[in-house]
């Protein structure tokens, strides 16, 4: 795993206002925090969290925090705050990290070949994406790449199954994360269409519908005259 640099500096200002002011000069506010430490508020540019997330496309990994006048801070990103339509970052939330104390992170999971089953008309379905992991900071792994060749239709990989080094896995050993199924068949259901009768039948049906009225009313005349 290979250490990020990243250059930071200390904000004393705070809410939305000054937030939005950061913001619009190009900096994003963040926070530095640790167990039994005091929160350290500061800032990072846009431009270079840019290009530590081009660098580090799966947003795990340690980050050294360089503050002008401070120490420098090894830490890893717990949390990125966007807005929810335009995708920009509104706030970074940092872990330190100190050496020789065990960390808990969500590792996305990935996988790697083409399984038998889907050469044989299956679909392969990851239904998990992340395994949360409890791990040294030196040890963490960026991601998880899963080899799912081997599998076939029916077949599954679980937790349990997948190499995680050091690391000790803080989640259901039994979750599923792939599986090869086999395709789902929609059967096409036809409407129901009402059946037309040919024009001769429908008016040879409403002529002995006239001729049974007829009868009926000679027989309630004839009825009549009895009485």
């Amino acid at each position: 795993m290979k250490e990020l640099k990243l250059k930071a500096k200390l904000r004393e200002g705070k809410g939305k206002g000054f937030a939005k002011k950061l913001r619009r000069d190009g900096e994003i506010p963040c926070i530095i925090y640790g167990h039994g430490e005091q929160a350290l508020a500061a800032t990072v540019l846009v431009k270079d969290f840019e290009e530590l997330e081009k660098k580090n496309p799966y947003g795990i990994g340690v980050v050294n925090l360089e503050i002008k006048g401070k120490e420098t801070f090894w830490s890893i990103i717990k949390t990125v705050q966007r807005h929810p339509i335009t995708d920009i970052v509104l706030h970074i939330d940092f872990h330190h990290l100190h050496k020789g104390e065990k960390i808990t992170v969500d590792v996305p999971v990935k996988a790697s070949g083409i399984p038998i089953g889907e050469k044989e008309g299956g679909i392969l379905e990851q239904v998990t994406h992340e395994m949360r992991i409890k791990v040294l900071p030196s040890l963490i792994s960026s991601v998880f790449v899963v080899d799912v060749s081997q599998l076939k239709i029916g077949e599954s990989i679980h937790m349990k199954d997948i190499d995680i080094g050091d690391a000790e896995l803080d989640d259901n050993p039994e979750r599923t994360v792939f599986h090869v199924v086999t395709p789902r068949v929609v059967e096409e259901v036809k409407p129901v269409l009402e059946e037309v009768l040919p024009e001769e039948e429908v008016v040879a049906e409403g002529e002995e519908k006239k001729v049974e009225k007829e009868e009926k009313e000679e027989k309630d005349k004839k009825k009549e005259g009895r009485e």
